[in-house]
């Protein structure tokens, strides 16, 4: 067995017999970031590439930050005199040290998630085929997708919004748990988790962030929930309409795009967005946010200026 490498734009493109196997993927210090494995290969091959992706990993490590003792603690390893040459000679199957040669694929893929790397068995050769197939498995003819360029953070991050033609919409609700008997904390009735759905996934209110996401980084407030009483840029979630939950026909969110080529990618959106148009007996819930457009009843007389029969609701003092 004998492979073959091709390197254009920090991608270093694996063949064998002239047919792709996989993919590396350098991050900006020219050091291995990304290995994404094609599922169509052979465990042997597979296992050549991650020997290769790690003796460069071991051998070229110019700016990389990795956990220690068990993941307890964070290190950092700095050597500014490897070059970009270096780095193009030592992705090479000739320099890959014994040591390596005797590892295992399990041992070898738990040493670079170690360092940061990212491990992937791509079922799809790139992100447009995995989003093709993502709304395959939905099968909703009224569901469409596009790209929006602003929310790219990243080189291997898009944005994307989804639209949903009438009668449908998505909804999502601001987290909750399900009341017991003996207490007076009021869940409205038609709350999910009120009618024993499951949450599908869960969004950081504060942040945008998708907690926990595989392919999925963040997920928007749709604009037509948002109030327009007032602007939060640290998140969108944070002024809504409504108290429990944010719905339209369109939404946004970013996706890892080597994440979402992974079977695990395809499977977390496609769930995702049919939690969203409320299918499945799933939901999504957002934590914290929904700062809804609701004001006490005593800061309420005083805007219409009348005074509370409470002295001491009066914001004066007096």
């Amino acid at each position: 067995m004998s492979l073959t490498l091709q390197l254009r734009d920090r991608i270093w493109t694996i063949s064998c017999n002239e047919q792709a196997v996989a993919e590396i993927r350098l991050d900006y210090w020219d050091q291995v970031h990304d290995v994404v494995l094609y599922a169509d290969t052979s465990p042997e091959i597979q296992l050549s590439v991650l020997r290769l992706a790690a003796s460069h990993s071991v051998q070229f490590m110019k700016n990389r930050t990795y956990s220690t003792f068990g993941g307890l603690m964070v290190a950092e390893h700095r050597n500014l005199s490897l070059t970009s040459y270096d780095s193009v000679l030592l992705m090479d199957v000739a320099r890959i040290p014994e040591h390596i040669q005797e590892l295992t694929q399990e041992t070898i893929e738990h040493g670079l998630r170690s360092l940061r790397i990212n491990v992937v068995v791509g079922t799809h050769r790139t992100a447009a085929e995995a989003l093709r197939a993502v709304m395959a498995e939905i099968g909703h003819s009224g569901l469409h997708c596009r790209r929006i360029p602003q929310l790219s953070l990243s080189d291997n991050e898009i944005g994307l919004r989804f639209t949903v033609a009438k009668p449908d919409r998505f909804i999502f609700w601001k987290s909750q748990s399900k009341p017991r008997a003996d207490n007076i904390y009021v869940v409205p009735s038609y709350h999910p988790v009120m009618q024993g759905w499951k949450s599908v996934g869960m969004v950081n209110g504060d942040t945008d962030f998708y907690i926990r996401g595989c392919a999925v980084r963040h997920i928007y407030c749709p604009v037509a929930a948002r109030s327009v009483r007032k602007q939060d840029f640290s998140s969108t979630w944070r002024n809504v309409k409504h108290p429990f939950y944010a719905t339209g026909r369109s939404f946004s969110l970013s996706i890892n795009t080597i994440n979402i080529r992974s079977q695990e990618g395809v499977h977390e959106l496609a769930d995702l967005l049919r939690a969203a148009l409320g299918k499945d007996e799933r939901y999504v819930e957002i934590n914290g946010g929904f700062r809804a457009p609701m004001q006490c009843a005593h800061n309420r007389l005083l805007d219409i200026g009348r005074k509370s029969p409470w002295p001491h609701a009066d914001r004066s003092g007096q």
